[in-house]
């Protein structure tokens, strides 16, 4: 008896490892993946939050790249929320509600703390990289609230729940998995609520090429983009869709009229704003009402 419990129990722990290395590598074609907490020999230990006063900044290399400073890092946050909430303003004709919002893919709360919030605000962050929710958890909670969430088309709330789901530069790694995840994100809108999504367009190859072409943040990126071109597509040839590399590391760009007819059939594309999010567009989804039961 004792060898079969042995038995049971390497086998049990076998099992958790493979599942783990499932999930945490990879692999085309394993959609629910994440970055867990760095672990040393194989443990790892989340320190208690810190009373704060005010929001403090992430340390430098959570700020993915957007900054060199806190002064930097903190005004880009602050001019991406003001560029989302002026373009949401103009398409909408007046202010969108604010109560209930989700910011998939919000790395350390770059944009969600500069967000209007009142005392019954329920504003939500989640991110694939547990690294950047520990932190937000330790900092940043209360007044927002965080999870970890992985790369597969599942947000853990319930239906017609949120006025406002913003990405910025998520959808520019999503490929196969795209329309999944729309379909997700309707569900968790309220009727007639909003999604704001940045992407690449043939724009953003132009602007790599002109206005970002001597930054060196872009040089590999670039590069990279200009040999596939090369390589793969043949001259004058037409497409719709064009990624690099596998998600959730890849670069995915869309030809907007196809963008529009495809995503439109999910929900409504009101609006696509070119270089709204830096070198990316930004499209504007709105969730349809409901009359009489039915979704109009």
């Amino acid at each position: 008896m004792q060898l079969i419990e042995r038995l049971s129990r390497r086998l049990r722990l076998r099992f958790k490892r493979a599942v783990e290395e499932i999930v945490i590598q990879d692999r085309p074609g394993v959609s629910a993946r994440f970055i867990p907490l760095p672990r040393r020999d194989n443990v790892s230990f989340v320190n208690p939050p810190a009373p704060n006063n005010h929001l403090p900044v992430p340390p430098h290399h959570l700020w993915e790249g957007y900054a060199e400073t806190e002064a930097e890092y903190l005004k880009c946050g602050q001019d991406d929320v003001a560029q989302m909430l002026s373009i949401l303003t103009e398409v909408e004709q007046r202010p969108v509600a604010l109560k209930r919002v989700l910011d998939l893919g919000c790395a350390s709360g770059r944009m969600l703390r500069f967000l209007p919030r009142e005392q019954t605000s329920e504003h939500w962050g989640l991110d694939i990289n547990a690294a950047h929710i520990e932190w937000c958890q330790q900092n940043l909670n209360p007044p927002m609230l965080f999870a970890t969430n992985t790369t597969a088309p599942h947000l853990p709330f319930e239906d017609n729940h949120f006025d406002l789901l913003y990405c910025g530069s998520v959808f520019t790694h999503i490929s196969e998995l795209a329309e999944a995840w729309l379909l997700e994100v309707r569900r968790v809108l309220r009727p007639s609520g909003y999604a704001y999504i940045t992407i690449h367009t043939r724009q953003t190859i132009d602007l790599l090429r002109t206005k970002y072409r001597d930054n060196p943040l872009f040089a590999d990126f670039l590069a990279e983009i200009d040999s596939a071109l090369v390589s793969h597509e043949p001259e004058g040839r037409e497409w719709s869709i064009f990624t690099v590399g596998t998600d959730p590391f890849s670069q995915v760009f869309y030809d907007v009229p196809s963008l529009k007819r495809r995503w439109g059939r999910v929900m409504p594309v009101l609006a696509v704003v070119e270089k709204a999010h830096d070198h990316q567009a930004a499209v504007v989804m709105r969730k349809r009402a409901i009359t009489s039961g039915l979704p109009q």
